[in-house]
């Protein structure tokens, strides 16, 4: 599932107010040879987490949708492919369930909780392999889901301007991603990877050229560029970054874009993978400190 091939993936949450929270995502694996299990077996995992935890308003309609419209059911996935993950699970802070799955049992698909409160969960699904199968353009599969649940909307003003972009760019959609809540709260997330590394096109991208503005873009934007000059130094915002030669992941930068049944532009966020570009792990911790609190290295060092 991961970057570097692992079957989880934790991130930590520093807000405004000093609060800190994790969030993380797991693969559910197979515990004979290690492979990833089917999309049925993974929607078994939600509904027994959900129980466990006493998830209020636990739903997974639109799970179901994308596991018939995203995946390929296993009977159809030629040998070559049968290792290639479609399917992970992930879990953010949410008021309405607590629950912290340490152990998974493959077999009975049974979660323990041994837990902190305030867990929502969220389902991705990784269409790659539906591509492959059916020869049909990850792009176009998503395009078709995101039309039957009712967000072509929004949608439209993604790929409109993904169109207009050089083919350079190289715009490929690697992920989708849900929560488990009933239609009327859900949202659907697009995450996009882009082989554009200059800060310019990566402002665009995240403006979709322009259409998204207001106080709160300019005030994101002036984020994004002052966290930048703070990681990169002080270069130009039309000069490419370049990938560290140790990287052997994937290369670019990460965007998502998230949609709602009745919204009428996508909200947009942008992942910068440090790691891939600064060799100073160190230089990394303390750009964050700045940004997320004094405490930061310290909280990193007693990790270690």
């Amino acid at each position: 599932m991961c970057d570097d091939h692992t079957p989880v993936e934790i991130g930590w949450v520093f807000k405004p107010t000093g609060e800190t929270s994790v969030q993380y995502a797991i693969e559910a694996l197979s515990s004979i040879d290690g492979s990833p299990i089917s999309p049925l077996q993974n929607l078994a995992i939600l509904q027994n987490f959900a129980i466990v935890g006493q998830c209020q308003g636990f739903d997974i309609s639109w799970s179901r949708r994308c596991v018939q419209t995203l995946l390929c059911s296993p009977r159809f996935v030629p040998r070559k492919l049968q290792r290639d993950s479609q399917f992970f699970i992930g879990k953010q802070p949410h008021p309405t369930c607590s629950l912290t799955v340490a152990y998974v049992d493959i077999h009975s698909c049974s979660g323990i909780d041994l837990a902190r409160a305030g867990m929502g969960l969220k389902a991705y699904f990784l269409p790659q392999v539906r591509s492959r199968v059916t020869g049909i353009p990850v792009m176009d599969i998503l395009t078709s889901t995101i039309n039957d649940l009712g967000m072509s909307v929004p949608w439209s003003k993604a790929t409109s301007y993904f169109s207009t972009l050089p083919a350079e760019f190289d715009i490929q959609p690697v992920i989708a991603a849900v929560d488990c809540v009933r239609d009327v709260d859900n949202r659907f997330k697009v995450y996009v990877r882009t082989q554009a590394t200059h800060l310019s096109a990566l402002c665009d991208m995240l403006t979709l050229g322009g259409q998204l503005e207001g106080p709160a873009v300019d005030a994101t934007l002036a984020k994004l560029r002052e966290v930048w000059r703070a990681l990169f130094g002080p270069i130009s915002d039309e000069t490419p970054v370049k990938h560290k030669e140790s990287n052997t992941g994937p290369t670019g930068f990460l965007f998502y874009y998230e949609m709602a049944i009745g919204s009428s532009s996508p909200i947009p966020k942008i992942y910068i993978p440090a790691a891939r570009f600064l060799d100073n792990d160190a230089h990394v911790a303390q750009v964050m400190s700045r940004f997320v609190g004094s405490s930061y290295c310290d909280d990193v060092r007693s990790l270690l």
